[in-house]
């Protein structure tokens, strides 16, 4: 089904009544400073998903050759398809999430950038962490996922190794502190689960975030306001640039005890 609003074109690969528990929102610009992007994106793509769960790219902004063939990829790997005629823009990732989440039919949004290549399972234990925290019963509450950072080392032995046997190759790497695969473990991050209507009843991310800033900061900062699962830390308004502060201040240490929930 091929359906065409404005500047928005939509690509299914299902009936238009299919509708699945957890939608998977990646947004994607192939540029020329970024010519990894369609690589990054067949990888990710790639992944086996579980029942339920449904991959939607949103391309904002590709040339139109470049858009053609992440098309074809996502046809190929049975991924729902939504490109955005953004080229005039700069590339806002929140503002892709945003359209993905309006286009997508599903009880939960997970935000996923294609930097972030996950582990064979992963998209099984984030279906059993939203049972495990109680999304079900607490409309209003969201999941952060920490991400390991790694040197370009680390990340080509990443994508070389066995998906079945990187989660624990890397944790392993990660306690023994392995600079050289390593960079760093972010509990506080972008990819985030989110119930669907809750997020689009509070507006998605803030409009006037553009490239790559705090849009993610700011969504996390109103998320929790809202859920109020946590005290607020001393001084909540500074950035420390630090994830590890050993006194509970700054919005970090809030931030990472989301993360900290999956790290456990």
């Amino acid at each position: 089904m091929n359906v065409r609003i404005r500047n928005i074109e939509y690509e299914s690969n299902s009936n238009n009544q299919d509708s699945c528990y957890l939608a998977i929102i990646i947004p994607y610009r192939y540029s020329s400073d970024r010519e990894d992007a369609f690589e990054r994106a067949e990888s990710l793509l790639t992944m086996a998903i579980p029942s339920g769960v449904k991959f939607y790219l949103v391309d904002s902004g590709s040339p139109r050759d470049e858009a053609q063939k992440m098309k074809r990829l996502c046809i190929q790997k049975n991924a729902e398809y939504i490109y955005v005629d953004t080229q005039s823009e700069i590339f806002s990732a929140g503002k892709a999430r945003d359209i993905g989440s309006i286009y997508a039919n599903a009880k939960y949004l997970f935000f996923q950038d294609i930097d972030l290549l996950p582990y064979q399972g992963f998209y099984d234990e984030l279906l059993s962490e939203i049972e495990t925290q109680k999304l079900k019963e607490r409309n209003e509450d969201f999941i952060v996922v920490p991400c390991l950072y790694l040197t370009e080392k680390g990340s080509i032995e990443y994508k070389n190794t066995d998906s079945n046997k990187r989660k624990d190759l890397f944790f392993q790497y990660l306690s023994e502190d392995r600079t050289d695969i390593c960079l760093n473990l972010a509990p506080g991050s972008s990819a985030i689960v989110v119930n669907r209507l809750h997020y689009l009843s509070i507006g998605g991310h803030d409009k006037d975030f553009y490239g790559h800033g705090f849009e993610d900061f700011e969504l996390v900062h109103r998320l929790t306001q809202i859920s109020n699962r946590f005290y607020r830390p001393f001084k909540y308004y500074d950035d420390f640039k630090r994830w590890n502060l050993p006194d509970y201040q700054g919005f970090r240490s809030l931030y990472r005890l989301r993360g900290d929930l999956l790290l456990n």
